[in-house]
């Protein structure tokens, strides 16, 4: 089933399609709502501006014209400048992380506190280098039909489809490493270290795991600034990593300004199955400006540790299961399907996370959703808790939680500023004795959702009988709107400046979820600028949850 996600902001329309994969367990706990609530977008677009008067001199018009057009020319070069030593520097200084062992991997797993003298590849000292790619002394065009001359990277027959920067000869190598392996890597270091990877699985059996790297030059002198090395870190840790050494130039002078050397990484994991899947135990990527493709792994593939981290360029994972995982890059989109038993962490900015997270097993862990600048869309689950924030964008998802234990309550927390906030909430529980979360009373659940200037949406379809729920909303300058389970008993506050507030049972006649027979009573009453009261069923045994929800220059509208 897919989810479709429209958003209306203020400065952006984003819509996304969310494929559900069917490669997760479907046990009933984590069955994802199907109905997504559309966004009023009537609000949606900015204000036209206002249009200058025409009675301005002539003259006046032609210099501010010409004062304009050599700022924006003058502008443009700046920005282009700058955007030149963004990128250097993004490229030169790009960490990424694992830790040694089977912890969560860090960011400081490779000591870069060391300083490379001009020509000097940049390889963490950490790391120990087994063997080198030999470059060819007589580099032959990669193409047939065409000899050593530059102009023939003009026709498009010379071009390889693979390479994006149509480069005049390219050099393959080949890795092999043990899938045995305590900790499997990629790294990237150096201003001219920049490509593409693909992770994916073969249809044979093995025990190896196979690296390919395919080398693109414009000529055959940049090789002496680039190398591709099988490493070795400290026990049983072994990776590929590329290099490259400070160019001559900060900013070499290529013609159409493309790359002097650009660097495709393969990576080919032995086959697995449903049954029997394929066990390694960590892998990681510390990667610079490499987009990530991971390919549809989670039926087949089990890692303990997975890390994937790259710098201006985004992260696809079509689906991965592994007990924690981390996947961070910055100025670039993650987009994919995990699963995991433990944690999860997603990190980027500039840029949305569209994902499909969820667990597999009955431990508890967290997950971790962060992002600055751009949209949060998709379907999460937790056991324990999870925090999905951002900021100047909106929040839009789908959210399971699973409650095992009534004393620590499965906590989620939802916040961003100038954004939407959207989301459905489905609450189960899972006693001890009990493994249909559909009928199993109880569970407690805590909910939090902070905007600092944007409207919040909290609807609630799914939750447990004799549930405890304590769910805070809180904004300004944005409307709330929460609608409450029929389960759902416990006292309620709403506060509000300079905007109405309407309360009220969401439907006078429905049934009692517990069977009893009993009425849903609601009670309350106004102090001031807030409405306070209680929600029961039959008669008033003791308060089992709590609803606050708080606005300025808004209206409130609570449903129970």
């Amino acid at each position: 089933m897919t989810t479709v996600a429209t958003i209306a902001t203020s400065h952006y329309w984003l819509e996304m399609d969310i494929p559900r994969q069917a490669v997760f367990p479907s046990d009933p706990e984590k069955a994802a709502l199907e109905q997504q609530p559309q966004l009023d977008s009537s609000n949606g677009f900015l204000a036209p501006l206002a249009v200058q008067s025409a009675q301005d001199n002539r003259w006046k018009r032609r210099g501010r014209f010409l004062k304009g057009f050599f700022a924006g020319v003058l502008l443009f070069f700046g920005l282009k400048m700058l955007a030149g030593d963004v990128m250097y520097h993004l490229a030169t200084r790009t960490r990424g992380g694992c830790n040694h062992g089977h912890q969560v991997l860090s960011v400081d797993w490779l000591n870069e506190d060391t300083s490379y003298a001009p020509g000097e590849f940049p390889i963490p000292p950490d790391l120990t280098v087994d063997h080198c790619a030999e470059w060819p002394e007589a580099p032959e065009p990669h193409h047939p039909h065409h000899p050593h001359h530059p102009h023939d990277l003009d026709e498009p027959e010379a071009l390889d489809e693979h390479d994006p920067h149509q480069h005049q000869f390219s050099q393959w190598n080949a890795f092999k490493l043990p899938v045995s392996s305590d900790f499997l890597f990629l790294v990237s270091r150096g201003s001219w270290s920049t490509g593409a990877v693909e992770i994916g699985q073969s249809d044979e059996p093995g025990d190896e795991v196979l690296v390919n790297v395919t080398t693109y030059y414009r000529h055959p002198h940049v090789l002496e600034h680039a190398q591709v090395c099988q490493l070795k870190r400290q026990g049983n840790e072994v990776g590929v990593g590329v290099f490259s050494t400070n160019p001559p130039h900060r900013r070499p002078p290529h013609r159409h300004h493309r790359l002097p050397v650009w660097f495709r990484i393969n990576v080919t994991l032995p086959s697995g199955t449903e049954e029997s899947p394929l066990d390694l135990k960590s892998f990681a990527t510390s990667l610079g400006i490499f987009p990530h493709s991971v390919g549809d792994l989670a039926k087949t593939v089990r890692f303990g540790n997975l890390e994937l981290k790259a710098a201006v360029a985004p992260i696809s994972v079509k689906s991965v299961i592994a007990k924690k995982a981390v996947v961070e890059t910055s100025s670039g989109s993650i987009e994919g399907n995990f699963a995991t038993s433990s944690s999860l962490k997603l990190s980027t900015a500039n840029a949305h996370i569209k994902a499909n997270a969820s667990f597999f097993a009955l431990s508890l862990g967290e997950a971790i959703v962060k992002n600055a600048n751009g949209a949060i869309v998709g379907n999460f689950s937790t056991k324990d808790r999870l925090v999905l924030s951002t900021a100047n964008a909106p929040i839009l998802v789908n959210l399971t939680l699973v409650n095992t234990d009534e004393d620590t309550p499965t906590e989620v927390k939802l916040d961003t500023a100038h954004g939407i906030i959207n989301g459905n909430l489905t609450l189960y529980s899972i006693g001890s004795d009990s493994t249909s979360p559909t009928s199993n009373p109880g569970g407690s659940f805590k909910i939090s959702a902070h905007n600092a200037a944007g409207p919040i949406t909290l609807l609630t379809p799914q939750a447990p009988v004799n549930s405890t729920i304590n769910l805070k909303a809180d904004t300004a300058l944005g409307s709330v709107d929460v609608q409450m389970h029929p389960t759902f008993e416990g006292r309620f506050s709403v506060q509000n400046t300079l905007g109405k507030i309407q309360v009220g049972l969401d439907d006078e006649n429905v049934e009692d979820p517990d069977e009893r027979g009993r009425k849903r009573v609601l009670n309350f009453g106004k102090v001031g600028r807030s409405t306070t009261g209680k929600v029961y069923w039959g008669e008033e045994t003791g308060v089992r949850g709590e609803v606050k929800v708080d606005t300025t220059l808004a209206d409130v509208n609570l449903r129970l």
